[in-house]
């Protein structure tokens, strides 16, 4: 039987999106170098591209060593292997600069064998638990690997997303607030971050592109923005922003405005904008087929070059709560890389008016933070990524889209 631990640390794969919070872990957290300025690379050294490729050799090598029993499955923490996390370490692998398939070895071939092999009647992808969450995460993986074999259960998962979108179904109407969007199940409160994998595994899975769920969940993403020119919760409680930044859900509690609330001059307060919820509502955007002129796009491309950053989660900062902007740093580095990787070239501006190199800036924070073994993990043991298969999972998937 699982235990209430594990499944804290399941949970805590998707880092910020979650309806609870993972407890912190009591056991020391992993020192983490300190972050480094970004500069230019001396003449005559490797460029930072071939210090990425070499990182990511490095942190494959990790991951291969942290396979465990005969299904090559991953963990956070051992015995009992995890879908979401071996999803997420299989399609680091997969999407790595050396493209690895299941005809380099059972390292690979085992764990897709083994998600594909989960699969429940109803099309869902789980071992008992987060069942959109990992049917999400395991289509990525499965779909990455390009065997055709695995195309009716990607058709399968795809229709088991579209049937647990929060809408007409399940007796949702277009103005109510949670209509669109995809959660956990369980909970009843859709949220931004597994709206962001639901829509990104739903295109993977092959579900058409004019298909209503994709209208659906920009309708949830477009009132999980502060925004009031396009968001109709304006007039609601909590009031909506206008800095055009993302947050985790368009709910009223606490736990729904992860990074908190800001109080604006005329007492209203509004749920503050940061980055990986940011992030997430880009990419679903993106995969909503929402173009870059439309006025949400243009208002998060902006708060994102106003907020730029690669050394912590913007917007997380908290006073009076040491490493506060660390919360959930590696889920931001992962859904950061592939919604700027899937938005395009050159969308990413800062204040100066001059497109940002985030590739670049990216890859080098992340090969100043890897450890000699290859790994990653967070100072800031909340969410559990003090684990260094699941930092490591989301920093590689990360550096790929960095080198793509």
């Amino acid at each position: 039987m699982l235990t209430r631990r594990l499944v804290a640390l399941v949970v805590a794969v998707s880092v910020l999106g979650c309806g609870k919070e993972a407890p912190t872990s009591p056991s020391p957290s992993p020192a983490t170098p300190s972050p480094v300025a970004v500069e230019p690379d001396p003449p005559g050294t490797k460029t930072w591209k071939d210090q990425a490729k070499a990182a990511a050799d490095k942190a494959v090598r990790f991951l291969r060593e942290k396979q465990e029993g005969d299904g090559w499955k991953f963990s956070a923490k051992a015995p009992t292997p995890d879908i979401g996390i071996t999803s997420l370490c299989v399609l680091a692998m997969l999407e790595s600069p050396r493209k690895y398939r299941e005809t380099d070895g059972p390292f690979i071939g085992k764990p897709l064998a083994w998600l594909a092999a989960s699969q429940q009647k109803d099309g869902s992808i789980h071992g008992g638990m987060l069942a959109t969450y990992n049917t999400s995460v395991a289509v990525l993986a499965l779909a990455a690997s390009g065997n055709d074999a695995f195309k009716p259960v990607l058709a399968k998962a795809g229709e088991y997303l579209r049937v647990v979108q929060s809408d007409e179904a399940e007796g949702y109407q277009s103005g109510d607030r949670f209509y669109g969007g995809v959660g956990y199940g369980g909970d009843e409160r859709p949220d931004m971050s597994n709206t962001q994998f639901a829509v990104e595994a739903a295109a993977a899975a092959g579900v058409p592109k004019n298909d209503p769920f994709f209208k659906k969940a920009a309708t949830f993403a477009t009132r999980s923005q502060n925004l009031s020119e396009t968001n109709d919760l304006k007039d609601k409680e909590p009031a909506v922003g206008n800095d055009g930044g993302g947050y985790y859900a368009p709910g009223v509690t606490a736990n729904e405005a992860k990074a908190g609330f800001v109080t604006l001059s005329d007492g209203r307060k509004i749920r503050k904008s940061y980055g990986s919820m940011s992030y997430a509502l880009l990419k679903t955007y993106v995969f909503c087929d929402i173009e870059r002129r439309d006025p949400r796009v243009k208002a998060l491309l902006d708060w994102m070059g106003k907020n730029y950053s690669v050394t912590e989660n913007p917007g997380m900062r908290q006073e009076g709560k040491p490493l506060s902007e660390k919360t959930g740093l590696f889920y931001y580095y992962l859904t950061m890389a592939r919604a700027l990787d899937a938005v395009g070239e050159g969308a990413l501006v800062g204040e100066s008016g001059k497109p940002i190199a985030w590739k670049e800036d990216l890859a080098k924070q992340l090969v100043a933070l890897q450890r000699a073994d290859g790994s990653w993990a967070n100072e800031n043991a909340e969410f559990w990524e003090n684990s260094p298969v699941l930092a490591t999972a989301m920093a590689l998937n990360a550096l790929n889209a960095c080198l793509k």
